[in-house]
């Protein structure tokens, strides 16, 4: 990153009010512990630190705490450096050529990326209780009473979770689901 940019993003961070900053380590290995000990919604890292490199310490956060939005600060604005960065689960990467408002935006994207968790969407997708299930019947042969066991089944699903059930009989030539 350009000579004094990272006193241009503690002043872009200084100048929103709903940032808080947690922390500056000295190099990769403790930006990764800070990041796991204070579950920060973002953390942002230059490519290059001492010991464990930026991209190292990403990636190891993004194991260990994956809610933790990683910003990479990187030298270079090239395709190699996104193929590395996206690697490692980067979700931004600044280069010198991010201006300051590119740069509020981009915290702003990642700030409504955690906030999104909150929706009622995001717990219906993640709650197993919520999730669809399916249940078959097989049989090696024909006339063993599957029709008749999937349709009661079926029924009695169909009354206790209204609008909810889908009988689907995948047999074709013999099948009699659509009969019961």
């Amino acid at each position: 990153v350009a000579p004094g940019a990272a006193e241009g993003i503690r002043a872009v961070l200084a100048s929103h009010d709903e940032i808080e900053v947690v922390g500056y380590p000295h190099d990769g290995l403790e930006a990764a512990q800070m990041a796991v000990a204070t579950q920060p919604d973002i953390m942002i890292v230059h490519e290059y630190l001492p010991g464990m490199s930026g991209l190292q310490a990403c990636e190891l956060t993004s194991l260990a705490v994956p809610e933790v939005a990683c910003m990479l600060l990187a030298d270079k604005d090239d395709i190699e450096t996104l193929k590395r960065a996206m690697r490692s689960g980067v979700r931004a990467v600044v280069t010198p050529i991010t201006t300051a408002a590119d740069l509020g935006g981009m915290l702003r994207d990642l700030m409504r990326v955690s906030a999104a968790k909150s929706q009622r969407e995001f717990a219906l997708v993640t709650d197993p209780s919520t999730m669809p299930q399916t249940v078959a019947f097989v049989s090696a042969r024909d006339g063993v009473g599957k029709s008749t066991l999937i349709t009661n089944l079926g029924t009695a699903l169909a009354q206790r979770f209204p609008n909810q059930v889908a009988l689907v009989d995948l047999c074709g030539q013999f099948g009699s689901a659509a009969l019961l």
